[in-house]
């Protein structure tokens, strides 16, 4: 007799902090194009309910993703289980340093997703600092921001198609520690590429890497 399937994931995370519409569309919308939320279902209750697949023994460890900090300290405070794993996009135009430094605190992984920004205006790989700084360290300039995330502490997310960048991506050194300065300093730039966290609108897969 066969064993029945037994379902088991290291990692899960709840996507968005707001809950849609329920039914089997994963994105309902209404007839102007707007998303549909249950605004009956709150945080807190789905951060329960993935307690409940740890607690099944389903999924090893359970995160957040798409929230701010606010967000994040009322789910550390009301949770049984802590977040192991907060997911946000996250780079020198947006370093979330609030949210990076409340997760430290916390002992939770603050995960950097989109850690190259996206391949659309202002964009990060032509910011002035980073292709100055890159020629200087004789990397390239996605190597800055990679290695910048990896070593203020945060966990990568980043993605290509290339095998030409996969393998930069992987070959990174370390950079001096005036160099992780002068990106904390320097790049003045702040823009948020997605609002998926104010707006609900879905995000998107970024081009070119």
């Amino acid at each position: 007799m066969e064993k029945p399937y037994h379902l088991h994931v290291d990692l899960c995370l709840v996507h968005t902090p707001f809950a849609c519409a329920p039914g089997d569309d994963q994105d309902p919308r209404d007839p102007n194009g707007n998303v549909v939320y249950d605004k009956g279902i709150t945080l807190e209750e789905t951060w329960t309910a993935m307690e409940d697949l740890v607690d099944d023994g389903l999924c090893a460890s359970i995160g957040l993703s798409d929230v701010d900090v606010e967000q994040t300290r009322a789910i550390v405070k009301s949770a049984r289980i802590k977040p192991a794993v907060v997911q946000v996009k996250s780079h020198p135009y947006l370093p979330q340093w609030e949210l990076y430094e409340f997760c430290r605190s916390e002992d939770i992984v603050l995960l950097a997703f989109a850690a190259l920004g996206h391949a659309i205006e202002p964009r990060l790989l032509d910011d002035p600092v980073i292709v100055a700084l890159a020629g200087r360290v004789g990397k390239s300039p996605a190597q800055v921001p990679l290695a910048w995330g990896v070593q203020r502490g945060t966990a990568i997310l980043t993605t290509s198609i290339d095998p030409g960048h996969i393998k930069e991506n992987f070959d990174n050194d370390v950079l001096p520690e005036e160099a992780m300065q002068e990106v904390n300093e320097r790049v003045k730039t702040r823009y948020r590429f997605n609002t998926v966290t104010e707006t609900g609108v879905p995000g998107f897969i970024p081009s070119g890497r």
